[in-house]
């Protein structure tokens, strides 16, 4: 495995797992999830939101790996990103999952649709604490459910 390409996305690691990323991403869920219903036809209103989600994540990771990497390392990276798939999920399984929530829209749907459940079941509890004001393990561990 090239280490340029581990540190690239050790250096993504970092941004996914950075509180102001964190709180910008569930906002976005707590945001939108409502939308979403679990019906195999989707609304053309879906890759609106979709697409708005990875342009967020895009421009966020993007802008921070510009800062420490040429343009040619983090192209390599995202070039050989599938070929690399099961070494980068055994690294991080988590930052893996937001990878794939921008670049599979299926996933992301999976995911608004887990998220839609979670606030819904924190509503009918009575609990008044937003899931946008969790922290991101509570999120990754409703995600694996």
């Amino acid at each position: 495995m090239d280490s340029s390409k581990d540190k690239v996305f050790n250096e993504i690691c970092e941004i996914v797992t950075n509180e102001d990323f964190t709180n910008d991403q569930m906002d976005f869920f707590t945001s939108n999830c409502k939308d979403f219903n679990d019906e195999e036809e989707n609304k053309h209103s879906y890759m609106d939101t979709y697409e708005k989600y990875v342009k967020l994540i895009d421009e966020t990771i993007d802008a921070q790996l510009q800062q420490k990497f040429s343009k040619d390392e983090i192209s390599n990276f995202y070039k050989d990103f599938k070929q690399d798939y099961a070494h980068y999920k055994e690294l991080n399984y988590d930052t893996v999952d937001v990878l794939n929530n921008s670049i599979d829209f299926d996933q992301f749907k999976e995911t608004m649709l887990k998220f839609k459940i979670g606030v819904e079941n924190k509503e009918k509890e009575g609990d008044k604490k937003n899931l946008g004001d969790s922290n991101f393990d509570e999120f990754f561990n409703l995600m694996k459910e």
